[in-house]
């Protein structure tokens, strides 16, 4: 459930961020995606470590880490590409669309 939630919140930052970019907000969406991201780190690891064995969860931290370098690395450039062909708010549309795709993920196996 708290990952559902944390879910909720990035997409009422990236939504809110791409629809209103005013810098009067920016603190409020900068708390809101310090909130899910402090919830949802946690709860991901706690999800996946408990769905494997002991002795495969140094094999999955490490697949896990490793895609997650693999999207820091190619994450900005996707969104560059996306900024310089669309315009401003097509990164964030891109992200939001990948957060709506993850939510039914999570209902369906957490």
């Amino acid at each position: 459930m708290l990952l559902l939630i944390s879910e909720c919140l990035g997409v009422f930052v990236w939504l809110g961020f791409g629809a209103f970019p005013e810098s009067e907000l920016v603190p409020i969406y900068g708390f809101t995606w310090g909130c899910a991201i402090s919830t949802w780190v946690p709860v991901q690891f706690h999800v996946l470590t408990s769905a494997f064995p002991s002795e495969k969860r140094g094999e999955l931290l490490g697949a896990v880490a490793t895609f997650r370098g693999l999207v820091a690395t190619l994450g900005p450039i996707i969104a560059l590409a996306l900024f310089l062909n669309f315009g401003y708010v097509a990164p964030f549309v891109a992200s939001v669309i990948g957060i709506l795709i993850t939510m039914p993920l999570i209902f369906k196996f957490v």
